[in-house]
C-alpha cells in the first residue's frame, strides 16, 4: 500500500504529488509507518470511544468525524504528543463538534454539551496517545 492510499485512509484527502516531492526513500518509507502506525492508534481510540460513549457516537462523534472535521487535529496531537504544550486538547475537538453540530441545540444546551465533550474528548486523546 502506498502513501498515497494510506494518507487517503487517514485524513481523507490527499494532495496530488506530494508523495512524490521526497527525494529518499528512508523517508518515503518511514512517513508510511508513520501514517500506518496513525491509523491503527486512530481505529482503536474511535473504537474505544464509541463503547465508552455511546450517547456522543450517536451525536456525531462517530468515524466520519474524526475522519473528517477533527482530523487535523488529532493527526496534530498523535504527531505532537500529550506534553507539548501547543498540542490538540479535548476543549479543541468539542468546539469542532460545536461548530458542525451546536446549531442543533439551543444556547444552553450546546454549551453544556461542549464543556461534557471536552471531557469525553480527552478520554478519545489519551487513548490516542496509548496507541502510539
Amino acid at each position: 500500500m502506498g502513501v498515497a492510499t494510506i494518507r487517503t485512509m487517514v485524513t481523507g484527502w490527499w494532495l496530488p504529488g506530494r508523495a512524490h516531492t521526497r527525494g529518499v526513500e528512508g523517508q518515503s518509507a518511514a512517513d508510511e509507518r508513520s501514517a500506518a502506525r496513525y491509523a491503527q492508534a486512530l481505529h482503536g481510540a474511535t473504537r474505544r470511544f464509541a463503547r465508552t460513549y455511546p450517547a456522543w457516537t450517536s451525536r456525531g462523534v462517530d468515524e466520519r468525524f474524526v475522519r473528517g472535521a477533527a482530523a487535523p487535529l488529532l493527526r496534530q496531537r498523535f504527531s505532537a504528543g500529550p506534553e507539548d504544550r501547543r498540542a490538540t486538547r479535548g476543549m479543541d475537538v468539542a468546539v469542532v463538534w460545536a461548530r458542525q453540530y451546536g446549531i442543533l441545540y439551543s444556547l444552553a444546551e450546546r454549551t453544556r454539551l461542549t464543556a461534557e465533550l471536552a471531557q469525553a474528548a480527552d478520554a478519545l486523546l489519551r487513548w490516542l496517545d496509548e496507541g502510539r
